[in-house]
């Protein structure tokens, strides 16, 4: 697997079953008509570290949580956060890798909250943040 493939398959595991969001999680592309709230994620920047020997990597990922209601998207903007924020295994967190990569830090950064209007003008709510994660090839 690639880095890229290795972050998105450990996100997609610690993200989903949330009591709020229940298995309503997605990379990059979110189907249409799906029920809110969900998570989405992508990559913002990143790709070759190059600072050690062996292949590493560096991402900056956008997390977020798409809901009706303000109050959701914000709370799930907490819970991911409480779920990612320095779990990588440097930090002595649960969101280690695969036996070909490692996610060595998992560090929160900017804030994302967006409204976009839908059908009907009716407010849809985003909330999140953005994620640097680096990882070393094991």
């Amino acid at each position: 697997m690639s880095a890229l493939e290795t972050l998105y398959t450990s996100l997609y595991s610690a993200l989903r079953n949330d009591t709020l969001w229940q298995d309503r999680v997605y990379p990059e592309i979110v189907p249409a008509q799906v029920i809110r709230p969900y998570v989405v994620f992508f990559v913002s920047s990143g790709g070759e570290r190059n600072d050690l020997k062996r292949d590493d990597a560096e991402f900056t990922i956008s997390v977020k949580c798409v809901a009706l209601q303000m109050a959701d998207a914000m709370a799930g903007a907490s819970r991911i956060s409480a779920l990612l924020n320095n779990q990588g295994s440097q930090d002595g967190g649960t969101i280690t890798g695969d036996a070909n990569w490692t996610i060595t830090t998992i560090e929160q950064l900017r804030i994302i909250q967006q409204i976009e209007m839908i059908s009907d003008d009716k407010p849809l709510y985003n909330s999140g943040h953005q994620y640097n994660i680096v990882m070393e090839k094991l």
